[in-house]
């Protein structure tokens, strides 16, 4: 029999106990996203000489990958990209940032969890349009500027780790404005969050976080006054 014809049902069995064991080696989810379509294929005979991706990319490789995406939901594979919130209405829905190496068009209405009657009737409404924009942007500010920040300021350990935190603390509050539950839970995510990304722009100009502790605490508004009054395309009104 060859690949081509291997019934759907032998193929996810095949990648089923592939990803067990893969599992037992110790792979996480996302690393069997990877190894398990790869182990697969050696055991259907292939050796390394074949294209994963674009023209070339065997027909047997895709329909592993499609087995694989089969078992589990979306975002248990999801490549770890930030997610945040646009309120439409009085509702919360949820963005998903992707994560993109290189360049790539992104049609921002394809990442947020809103329904076909939803997105049509925004699409008509120009001030919703420009407001889910806005947030989109946002949160993809979240996700790739956290990451390539530059000099000085990748060099500051405490500039990081405040950033990095304040992007868990948004995690959170997006998982329960989105998830269904009492948006109260929220609260206090969002405001610790808020104060670590202040925080870590008072390290960036250049206080340590004993001073930051002694001359803040947890006033934001103070915070943000400090860092305003220093640090003029910074939007402390916004």
């Amino acid at each position: 029999m060859k690949n081509r014809d291997i019934p759907d049902e032998d193929l996810l069995y095949l990648v089923g106990i592939t990803d067990k064991e893969r599992f037992d080696a110790g792979d996480d989810i996302k690393e069997r996203s990877w190894s398990v379509p790869q182990a697969v294929m050696e055991k259907l005979g292939y050796g390394v000489g074949y294209a994963i991706a674009g023209h070339g990319k065997p027909e047997i490789l895709q329909r592993i990958e499609d087995a694989f995406a089969s078992i589990y939901r979306k975002q248990d594979i999801a490549m770890g990209g930030h997610i945040g919130v646009f309120m439409y209405r009085d509702i919360f829905a949820r963005i998903g940032v992707p994560y993109v190496n290189g360049e790539k068009a992104v049609n921002p209405f394809e990442w947020v969890e809103l329904t076909p009657v939803q997105l049509m009737i925004i699409k008509t409404e120009q001030e919703e349009v420009q407001t889910f924009f806005d947030q989109f942007l946002d949160i993809a500010d979240v996700q790739y500027g956290t990451e390539e920040l530059k000099e000085p300021f990748v060099n500051n350990e405490l500039v990081v780790r405040f950033i990095g935190l304040s992007r868990l603390h948004l995690h959170s509050a997006s998982a329960v404005l989105t998830g269904g539950y009492d948006y109260r839970g929220a609260v206090q995510s969002s405001l610790l969050a808020t104060e670590l990304v202040l925080k870590s722009g008072a390290a960036a100009l250049g206080l340590n976080e004993a001073q930051i502790k002694a001359q803040f605490s947890h006033n934001n508004t103070k915070i943000a006054d400090y860092v305003w009054e220093r640090w003029k395309t910074f939007d402390g009104a916004r």
